[in-house]
């Protein structure tokens, strides 16, 4: 992967998006307001397409070849869709997760608040004085969908407040995401609700995006964490994992390091010190090269196959790419966007930086409580204190 640390700080709701060291943006990609960067590289991480792809915006006509007739090759016109654009055409939501933003509303409006009681994706506070209102942009994108599910078929009207909510949201994030959300005509947002967008006052609406890079195994366990919040994650199907890393556990490694210490010292049980480190190593080195070879073997054979069956190239790599990956291992490197509040944060540091956490998702944690304590919010974990864990394997909270 692309750094030694396993977490780094993206955004904490400041005025810059960070990117990692070696990730290099065209001129026409992450532009627009820090949410909206956000959301692009969220996008893009899940498909390792910085630095190529769509712009972020503009779209565009390119010619492409189409082939030689007479010895003259012809080529057509090609509409390329902006990244936000293509985002919204397919309706890939869960990127938007990632922009949250708090709103406060006039006092006549807590009936309205409300409505919003079981709509997913929603920090309402308090039930006196001013109601805040913390969203994500999905709630807004998906406002429909969700009134839908939550009050039945849309020929049943739902409470005219949700429209009223809905209309103060809008607009907030046509303010703070315009190229996402652009003014239109919709009639729903002719009410004046008297809204300001506001800074972050507690803990459920401060939010921070971390960078986490490690094995597959511990992008399970943190997929585990859904409550407040978001997830975009290296995607399989889309990305060709033939030359991809595998992370070796620390488990793994101290064991590897302690025989070969053993072997080193030369006494009596030395020679076998050394070939049981030898047999480790190269167990590991098997698997992980049969895992490989199975996997551009699937994926190139599935691929063609499905290509002479009349399937598009397009599906037909996705297809086969995501037969194929069920070959690699567990311990496949990948990388995530992790957005979340800063309770849940805290929430997330305590169960996996505890005695009895796995020794790999330990060490990435200790990285985010490192980079954490780098953002705007690093006052809301000064009390959060590590030491050695007491099976002799990285960091534990203490």
């Amino acid at each position: 992967m692309k750094l030694l640390k396993k977490a780094l700080l993206v955004w904490d709701n400041t005025g810059k998006v960070n990117l990692l060291p070696d990730d290099k943006p065209r001129s026409d990609q992450m532009q627009g307001t820090c949410r909206e960067q956000l959301v692009e590289y969220a996008g893009r991480t899940c498909y390792d397409s910085l630095g190529t792809g769509r712009p972020s915006f503009s779209s565009y006509s390119r010619k492409v070849k189409r082939g030689l007739v007479g010895g003259v090759m012809y080529f057509d016109e090609e509409h390329v869709e902006g990244y936000h654009d293509h985002i919204r055409a397919v309706g890939h939501g869960s990127v938007l997760e990632h922009a949250v933003q708090t709103i406060e509303v006039k006092m006549g409006y807590i009936q309205a608040c409300a409505a919003l009681v079981n709509v997913p994706g929603v920090f309402v506070r308090p039930l006196f004085g001013n109601p805040r209102i913390t969203f994500n942009a999905r709630v807004v994108r998906d406002w429909k969908s969700i009134m839908r599910r939550i009050h039945g078929n849309l020929a049943c009207p739902y409470p005219v407040e949700t429209d009223v909510v809905y209309c103060a949201m809008h607009k907030a994030l046509m303010r703070l995401m315009p190229g996402v959300f652009p003014h239109t005509g919709d009639s729903s947002l002719t009410y004046d609700v008297g809204m300001n967008i506001v800074e972050p006052g507690h803990n459920e609406e401060r939010w921070v995006s971390l960078y986490l890079t490690g094995s597959r195994g511990f992008s399970h366990e943190m997929v585990r964490h859904k409550f407040r919040t978001a997830v975009s994650q290296r995607s399989t199907r889309y990305v060709d994992e033939d030359g991809s890393d595998w992370v070796r556990h620390p488990l793994v490694n101290v064991f590897i390091d302690e025989m070969n210490r053993r072997a080193d010292m030369g006494d009596a049980q030395a020679d076998d010190a050394a070939a049981t480190a030898g047999l480790v190593e190269s167990c590991i080195q098997n698997v992980e090269h049969e895992g490989r070879d199975a996997y551009k073997q699937l994926a190139r054979e599935l691929q063609a196959w499905l290509i002479a069956r009349g399937v598009d190239k397009t599906t037909a790599r996705k297809q086969a790419r995501g037969a194929a990956r069920g070959y690699l291992g567990n311990a496949l490197s990948t990388e995530m966007i992790f957005s979340a509040s800063v309770a849940q944060w805290r929430e997330i540091l305590r169960q996996r930086l505890s005695p009895g956490a796995d020794a790999e998702i330990r060490a990435v944690a200790a990285d985010m409580l490192s980079e954490l304590r780098l953002s705007q919010y690093a006052d809301q974990f000064v009390d959060m204190a590590t030491g050695y864990s007491p099976d002799g394997i990285g960091e534990v909270l203490v």
